[in-house]
């Protein structure tokens, strides 16, 4: 026998939209019409075709990860503490200055282990980025949502490793040859930076002050596990364009060093340039001549 099928279940209910346990349900108030699309659907799963559309018209705050409308980067409460942030900077009316400020923020807020701390300085983070593209219009707004979103990435990583953890994963010397456990061991990261990083001679110093004189947002010594097993801490990374720098310095045993070279060459996933004694050009210079032409090739 032909006729209509069930609009909740699919089953059979001949000449009506519902079938019979479906119609007694109605009758007792628990299926009811949509007024959106006129679905009938259970009152307690609520209208399938409408939350569907809900669903594609939400999406996460950038910062506290609440739900917010589809084309929002923040959710209510965390827009409206950006619009107090930008109002309180009100006195930025120069785009050096306010390039600064976003550099020297960002900086802080990879080094702050407080993660309500680092959302909030987001949200200034961001606010700055609006004043950079009033004052000149070069994307800053953009930047920042990936900024943001690779900072507080990085912190929810980081926090969510025990201390013990991460003492362990720092002190795991089954990974770390014994070449670099001893280095570090040798040589602490004493010298102090102009962007508050502590490297381990004059020479990382020199690459690490050029970096920050030039707004090049980086990591020094991030932790690295190579397609040999073994973890490893090059001198310092570009988060932007997925770089990492290894400086050779003028002590080192050669023999070793070229062994790293050709380990950190065989992983196709990241890139890699180094710095020898003999490399040609001063270091300041050697390192952003490096770095823009990783730049160009992106």
């Amino acid at each position: 026998m032909s006729g209509k099928t069930c609009q909740i279940c699919g089953k059979p209910s001949g000449w009506y939209p519902l079938c019979k346990t479906h119609l007694t349900m109605k009758a007792n108030g628990e299926v009811v019409k949509c007024e959106n699309c006129e679905t009938w659907f259970e009152l307690k799963s609520g209208c399938p075709n409408c939350k569907k559309e809900t669903k594609q018209n939400e999406a996460i705050c950038i910062i506290c990860k609440n739900k917010t409308k589809k084309g929002y980067n923040f959710c209510k409460d965390c827009y409206y503490d950006k619009n107090s942030y930008y109002e309180d900077l009100d006195y930025l009316n120069n785009i050096q200055d306010a390039k600064d400020y976003y550099f020297n923020l960002k900086n802080n807020i990879f080094r702050v282990k407080n993660f309500e701390y680092a959302q909030n300085a987001c949200l200034k983070l961001y606010a700055i980025a609006e004043i950079i593209d009033e004052l000149k219009h070069c994307g800053q707004q953009e930047k920042a949502l990936k900024d943001i979103t690779y900072l507080l990435t990085k912190k929810e990583e980081y926090l969510s490793k025990s201390t013990n953890e991460a003492i362990k994963e720092e002190l795991d010397n089954d990974e770390i040859s014994t070449d670099i456990a001893d280095y570090r061991k040798v040589n602490p990261a004493n010298v102090h930076c102009k962007d508050g990083h502590y490297v381990r001679s004059s020479y990382e110093k020199i690459i690490d002050d050029a970096l920050y004189a030039e707004k090049i947002f980086h990591e020094y010594e991030r932790r690295y596990k190579a397609v040999d097993g073994k973890t490893y801490y090059p001198d310092f990374y570009i988060p932007e364009i997925d770089l990492y720098i290894e400086y050779f310095g003028v002590n080192e045993n050669k023999q070793k060093n070229q062994y790293k070279k050709e380990i950190f060459e065989k992983d196709s996933l990241h890139n890699f340039a180094f710095i020898w004694p003999e490399s040609n050009g001063i270091l300041d210079e050697l390192i952003i001549d490096i770095i823009d032409s990783y730049k160009r090739k992106k």
